[in-house]
C-alpha cells in the first residue's frame, strides 16, 4: 500500500539495591579496616556553646568536669564521642519503573514524495535513598537547654548541674539554661528519599523526495519536551527543628517556648527520642523541585551527485548541503524552603531559566578520485564545513577532511582531521542558580594576598578590585559563593585526528580486523573552579584586574572579600590519544558434523596512551593513563580516584544454530597504580595498585518462530566483586561508577512482532 503504521510498547520494573545488600559495602572502612564513622550520630554528641568543662559524668564512668558527652545507640550516655555508621541504608541503585510508547507512520504522497511522522513518549519513576539529614551547619545545631524542660531526665539533671550559665531571656548570666551545640542525625525521619517522575515526549514529521535520479531533498520538524518533577521526603526544616528544640514546661507538660504554627516540642537527647508528632512537625510537607526542557529543530537538506555532468575515475562526486535551526528553552524551579535555605541540604537555590537558538549551514562532499589502479582499487576524499550562529555564544565554524583508500580487496586505510566546537548547553547557560555561604573557619582562613603583599604590581590589582592601597587586617564577616551557569560562556573548541586500517585477508575466509589511532585536543573546556583557585588566578597568575577571574571577586567598603563567583567558566584544557582495535571471525561449521551453523568471535577494545586534563592554569600536566588517585586532573568528580587503565576490551564468542544462539563475553578492565599529583607527591595510603578486573557474561536467544523471540542473559556470571581500596574509595569502599557493584544478575526478554 501507500503507507504503514507501526507501534511499540514496553514496560520495565527494576528493584533497588542498597549498600546493606552487599556485605563488602555495608560498612565503609579505611586502609586499616577501621570503619568510617560520623559524629552526626542517632543519639547525638553534645557540648556547651562557648566551651567549658561543665558536664558531670561520674555516674557514667567519666569525669566530673567533661567538656562533652554523647549518647550511644544502645548503652546510654558516655563521656567519649560516639561515632555512628549510617551510610549502609543508602542506595546503589534506586527502584525504577519505565514505560515507553512509540508510533511510526509513513505515507507515499506520490511516486516522488514520502511523508513520515513519529511520536514517542517515555515515563520514568525512580526512587532513591541517600544520606540522613544532619543538624550540622544549621540553626538547630545550637539550642537552649532550659532547667525546666521535661526532657531533662533525672540522669541528665545531674550531668547538666554545672552547665547552666544564662538566664531564660539569654540577656545575662544566670542559672536558668545553657546553650548546647550538637552533632546529630535526624535518624527518626528516615533516609532522605527522592521520588523522581520524568516524562519525555517527542513528535517529529517530515517530507523527503527526489527531484531527479541524481538530486534528492528532505525537510523535517522535531518538537521535544521533557518534564522532571522531584519530591524529596524526610528532609525536614532546620527552622522548625530549632523552634521545637526550645522547650519549656507548661503544667508539667513539654511545650514550645514559641508555640506558633503548631510547634511540637522535640526531645533530642538520645537515639529515637523524637516522638512521631515531632517527626511529622519537623518534616512537614515533602520538598518539591524540578525542571523542564523544550526543543524545536527544523532542518532541510539537498543532496545528490555530479554523474550527469562530471565524474572522477572512481565515480561522481556525492554532495549535500543543508540548514538547521534549533531553539531550546529550559527552566528549573524550587520549593520555597529550598529558595530560602530552610532544608538540611542547606544550599539556597533560585529559580532560573535559559534560552538560546542556533542556526547552522553545512555542506559535505565525497569525491572518489581514483579507482582500479595498481595499489588503488578505490580512493575517496571527503570534506565537510559547518558555520554556526549561536544566539549567546557567537559565530563559529568547523571543518573536516578525510580519506578512504582501498588498496585491494583485503586492505583499506582511512583517516581524518577535523576541528570541533561544542556550544554550551542549557545547564551551562542558566546563570546563577544558588549560593553557598562560607563557614566561620573558611572565612578566617581563605587566601587573600591583598592583606599582606607589598608587591607593587599586585598591590595595584588589589586597589583596582576594591582592596586598600596598603596591607590590612582581614575580617571577613560574609563570604558568598554563587554557583551555576554563565550566559556569556564560550564554546569549547578543539581538534581531532584519526588514522587506521581495516584488513579482510582473502586467505582466511571470515576474518576481519582493524586498528584506528585517535587524538583529541580540547581547549576552553567548560568547568568550575574552587574559590581559592579563583583568587590565585586573579592575583598570582593573570595579574589583570579586567581578567575573567578578577571580575568574579567582590569586596566590601573595607576591602574584605564578600563574594567569589563560582559559576561555570572556560578554564580546562584536555588532550587524549590512543588506539581502538576490533576483530571478527565467522567460522562456518560443516553440515556433516551436525553441530550448528557457525561460530563467531568478536574482539573489541582500546589502548589509551594519553589522558591529560589541566583543570586550571594553576595545575601541572599529568598523564593519567595507567593510574588512579591523581588529585584533580584525572578525576571527573574532583576526588582524584578515577581509574584510567591502559587496556580495556571484550572478547565475545557465539554459537549459532538456526533458532538457537548461545553467547559468552569476557570483559577486561586493566590494572592501575596510584599516580602522583602534578607536583610529584604520592599519598601514604596502603592501596597502591588495583588489579585488572575480568567479568564473564552469558546469554542465549531462541527464535521460536518469525514472530516470537526469547532471550536470557547472565551478567557477571562469576559474581566478581569490586576491588576494595580503603582510603582511596569514592563510595562504599570502592569506585561504583567504574567497577561492578551489583554482582551476578539475570535478564529475560520476550519479543513478539505482530
Amino acid at each position: 500500500g501507500r503507507g504503514n503504521i507501526t507501534g511499540h510498547l514496553s514496560y520495565a520494573d527494576r528493584g533497588s539495591l542498597r549498600r546493606i545488600d552487599r556485605p563488602w559495602a555495608a560498612v565503609e572502612v579505611n586502609d586499616a579496616n577501621i570503619p568510617f564513622t560520623t559524629t552526626s550520630s542517632r543519639g547525638g554528641n553534645f557540648a556547651r556553646s562557648g566551651g567549658g568543662s561543665v558536664f558531670n559524668l561520674l555516674a557514667q564512668g567519666g569525669v566530673a568536669n567533661s567538656t562533652t558527652f554523647s549518647f550511644t545507640n544502645t548503652t546510654g550516655v558516655q563521656q567519649a564521642a560516639f561515632g555512628d555508621i549510617l551510610s549502609s541504608f543508602e542506595h546503589f541503585i534506586g527502584a525504577n519503573t519505565r514505560q515507553n510508547a512509540a508510533l511510526f507512520f509513513n505515507y507515499d504522497l506520490s511516486d516522488q514524495i514520502e511523508f513520515w511522522a513519529r511520536a514517542t513518549i517515555t515515563a520514568i519513576e525512580n526512587t532513591s535513598n541517600f544520606s540522613y539529614a544532619t543538624v550540622a551547619g544549621t540553626p538547630a545545631a545550637t539550642f537552649q537547654v532550659r532547667r525546666d524542660s521535661p526532657f531533662v531526665t533525672p540522669e541528665l539533671a545531674i550531668i547538666f548541674q554545672g552547665a547552666y550559665n544564662r538566664n531564660y531571656a539569654d540577656t545575662a548570666a544566670g542559672t536558668d539554661m545553657f546553650k548546647a551545640t550538637v552533632s546529630r542525625s535526624l535518624f527518626e525521619l528516615g533516609p532522605r528519599t527522592d521520588v523522581t517522575d520524568r516524562v519525555s515526549s517527542q513528535f517529529a514529521m517530515g517530507l523527503k523526495g527526489k527531484l531527479t535520479d541524481h538530486l534528492a531533498w528532505d525537510f523535517s520538524i522535531i518538537n521535544g519536551h521533557s518534564d522532571e518533577d522531584v519530591l524529596r521526603h524526610n528532609e525536614g526544616s532546620p527552622a522548625r527543628l530549632a523552634q521545637g528544640l526550645n522547650v519549656t514546661s507548661v503544667g508539667g507538660v513539654a511545650a514550645c517556648v514559641d508555640p506558633s504554627n503548631g510547634c511540637v516540642p522535640i526531645n533530642f537527647f538520645g537515639p529515637n527520642s523524637m516522638s512521631p508528632q515531632a517527626v511529622a512537625w519537623v518534616e512537614g510537607a515533602p520538598l518539591y523541585f524540578g525542571r523542564n526542557r523544550d526543543q524545536i529543530v527544523v532542518s532541510s537538506n539537498l543532496f545528490g551527485d555530479t554523474e550527469r555532468f562530471f565524474s572522477f575515475k572512481g565515480g561522481p562526486i556525492k554532495w549535500s548541503v543543508g540548514v538547521e535551526f534549533r531553539d531550546e528553552y529550559g527552566d528549573m524551579y524550587w520549593d520555597p524552603r529550598i529558595l530560602t535555605g530552610d532544608y538540611f541540604g542547606g544550599t539556597r537555590r533560585q529559580d532560573a531559566n535559559a534560552k538560546f537558538d542556533l542556526t547552522e549551514l553545512y555542506t559535505e562532499v565525497r569525491a572518489p578520485i581514483l579507482s582500479d589502479l595498481p595499489f588503488i582499487k578505490h580512493l575517496e576524499i571527503e570534506a565537510a564545513y559547518r558555520i554556526s550562529d549561536h544566539s549567546l555564544a557567537g559565530n563559529y565554524d568547523n571543518s573536516k577532511i578525510g580519506f578512504n583508500w582501498q588498496i585491494d580487496d583485503s586492505f583499506r586505510i582511512r583517516g581524518s582531521q577535523q576541528t570541533v566546537f561544542r556550544a554550551p548547553n542549557i545547564g551551562e547557560l542558566w546563570g546563577v542558580v544558588g549560593a553557598t555561604v562560607a563557614s566561620t573557619s573558611l572565612r578566617a582562613s581563605h587566601y587573600d594576598p591583598c592583606t599582606t603583599t607589598t608587591d607593587t604590581a599586585i598591590r595595584a590589582i588589589c586597589v583596582a578590585t576594591g582592596a586598600p592601597a596598603a596591607p590590612f587586617t582581614k575580617n571577613i564577616t560574609v563570604l558568598n559563593f554563587p554557583f551555576g551557569g554563565d550566559p556569556t560562556i564560550k564554546p569549547e573548541i578543539g581538534e581531532t585526528y584519526t588514522l587506521g586500517f581495516v584488513a579482510t585477508p582473502t586467505f582466511i575466509r571470515g576474518l576481519s580486523f582493524g586498528v584506528d589511532y585517535w587524538h583529541i585536543q580540547l581547549n576552553d573546556a567548560i568547568g568550575g573552579l574552587s574559590s581559592d583557585a579563583m583568587v590565585r588566578l586573579c592575583y598570582d597568575v593573570s595579574k589583570d584586574a579586567n581578567s575573567v577571574y578578577c571580575q568574579r571577586i567582590k569586596r566590601d567598603a573595607t576591602g574584605n572579600l564578600t563574594e567569589i563567583s563560582l559559576v561555570d567558566i572556560n578554564v580546562s584544557n584536555f588532550e587524549t590519544a590512543g588506539y581502538d582495535f576490533n576483530a571478527t571471525y565467522n567460522l562456518r561449521l560443516p553440515q556433516s558434523i551436525h553441530m550448528g551453523d557457525r561460530i563467531t568471535f568478536e574482539l573489541k577494545g582500546g589502548q589509551m596512551d594519553t589522558f591529560i586534563k589541566q583543570a586550571t592554569p594553576l595545575e601541572g600536566k599529568v598523564n593519567c593513563v595507567g593510574k588512579f588517585a591523581v588529585p584533580g586532573s584525572c578525576s571527573d568528580s574532583g576526588v582524584g580516584s578515577r581509574p584510567m587503565p591502559t587496556i580495556r576490551g571484550s572478547l565475545g564468542i557465539a554459537w549459532i544454530s538456526k533458532p538457537l544462539t548461545l553467547r559468552a563475553t569476557w570483559r577486561h578492565f586493566g590494572d592501575v597504580i596510584e599516580g602522583a599529583s602534578p607536583t610529584g607527591t604520592y599519598t601514604t595510603n596502603l592501596h597502591k595498585h588495583i588489579e585488572a578486573q575480568n567479568y564473564l557474561d552469558l546469554g542465549a536467544t531462541w527464535r521460536v518462530n518469525p514472530h516470537f523471540r526469547a532471550s536470557f542473559s547472565v551478567t557477571n556470571a562469576l559474581d566478581v566483586e569490586p576491588p576494595l581500596i580503603g582510603n582511596f574509595a569514592v563510595d562504599a569502599n570502592t569506585i561504583p561508577a567504574v567497577y561492578d557493584v551489583i554482582g551476578r544478575r539475570y535478564g529475560l526478554s520476550l519479543v513478539y512482532k505482530f
